[in-house]
């Protein structure tokens, strides 16, 4: 594995796909793709996301999590962390030493010799997410401002990824915010600059599902 500059390397060492169905939550049907199945073996990435993968709501191509934010979690929520399989986070992508906090919106990440992922933003968690961790809707936003809640990726080159592989970033944005600090414009900044929307909103690769927040949040800055 290639170490990080911050001296954790990162591992590859779970993948996970789902399809879109209707399920009951909370006495209502949803339509959603967030329960996840584990992929064994090899899976191939095209732009769109994982192969046999699909999206409700949240359209950005793949969604990974830190393989030590299962554990952190799961002490939190006093959860049987052995029940949790990979994808139980709805993520894509299980990666060991992955960090919101050192990724920029615009970072390559390398993941094998094939694969190149670029960051996206952070997840915006919703209802469903403290309906699959069996928690009060005052989780979402705790777990959205943790620094631990996942990062979205960009498909910049698709291939083949398996379990076990190294994952590296090959460039660098560091001008452009952390997924960590998005996070905190998007849920935890009541009176954001309109300066500093616009420049979030204007960065190549940002998240959909943050540019749909932030876009919410400059339209009321530039009523005022």
């Amino acid at each position: 594995m290639t170490a990080e500059p911050h001296g954790v390397p990162m591992q590859l060492v779970g993948m996970a796909a789902g399809k879109t169905r209707t399920i009951e939550m909370r006495s209502s049907a949803v339509t959603t793709a967030y329960i996840k199945t584990p992929i064994p073996g090899r899976c191939y990435v095209h732009e769109s996301g994982l192969e046999g993968n699909q999206t409700a709501v949240h359209p950005d191509a793949v969604y990974a999590i830190a393989a030590e934010h299962y554990e952190y979690w799961a002490q939190r929520l006093g959860a049987d962390r052995s029940t949790w399989l990979p994808g139980h986070f709805a993520e894509n992508l299980t990666i060991a030493g992955l960090d919101e906090a050192r990724l920029h919106v615009g970072d390559i990440v390398a993941v094998g010799a094939e694969v190149e992922l670029i960051v996206a933003g952070p997840r915006i968690p919703c209802f469903k997410l403290a309906w699959r961790l069996a928690q009060p809707d005052s989780f979402i936003r705790e777990f959205g401002l943790s620094g631990r809640s996942g990062v979205y990726f960009g498909v910049r080159k698709p291939g083949w990824l398996e379990s076990g592989m190294p994952v590296h970033i090959v460039h660098r944005e560091p001008q452009h915010p952390t997924v960590v600090e998005l996070s905190k414009l998007a849920l935890d900044c009541p009176h954001p600059s309109e300066r500093t929307l616009r420049m979030v909103l204007a960065l190549p690769y940002l998240s959909k599902t943050a540019a749909l927040v932030l876009g919410s949040a400059l339209m009321k800055v530039s009523d005022r």
